[in-house]
């Protein structure tokens, strides 16, 4: 969907308030766009839950068994629920920001379409900004001509090596320091 910056949330909230539609993974470039999010989410009145890299490990799995479990139904994430998390019951990804790169696009929307899925999965890229729109088209070409997608790094470790580390170090300061006071 193209839609201005100022519209963004006000469209989400449109996509989320329709009949039957089961559980939903909302997508975030950065923790700053996560929190304005669910700011966003509440106050139009949806409950969401919220996971990012600077969360606590066993804050991050409390809060993914809670998505798992049904108590909430609606999860907006950094990418670091984008792999690793076995969901059969996502029914839609909404991508609030198309990320910089292919790989972590199709991490996303490999939320849905589970392999043991009964259900037909769901992708909504909310498109505001010029850069965005060759990511999205370059999916969206290959995949009607059923192609491979040229220049997706399957090393994704590797690409994000520097950013774990960094999310690390930054969590294992906060934590010398909670446990200092």
């Amino acid at each position: 969907m193209r839609v201005k910056p100022s519209e963004k949330i006000s469209e989400m909230v449109a996509l989320l308030n329709k009949p039957d539609r089961g559980p939903v993974m909302v997508f975030c470039n950065t923790r700053h766009s996560v929190r304005q999010v669910i700011k966003g989410l509440h106050e139009n009145g949806i409950a969401a839950l919220s996971v990012n890299g600077s969360m606590h490990t066993k804050d991050r799995y409390s809060t993914l068994q809670q998505f798992q479990a049904g108590t909430d139904d609606v999860l907006v994430s950094t990418d670091v629920a984008s792999r690793g998390l076995d969901t059969k019951q996502v029914k839609h990804v909404i991508n609030y920001e198309v990320p910089s790169n292919v790989s972590d696009y199709i991490h996303r929307c490999g939320r849905v379409g589970r392999v043991g899925q009964t259900h037909a999965g769901v992708v909504t890229s909310l498109v505001s900004r010029k850069w965005e729109v060759p990511v999205v088209m370059k999916i969206e070409e290959a995949a009607r001509r059923r192609d491979v997608i040229s220049g997706v790094s399957a090393n994704i470790k590797g690409a994000h090596e520097h950013r774990w580390a960094q999310a690390k170090l930054e969590q294992d300061i906060a934590e010398e320091i909670h446990d200092a006071y």
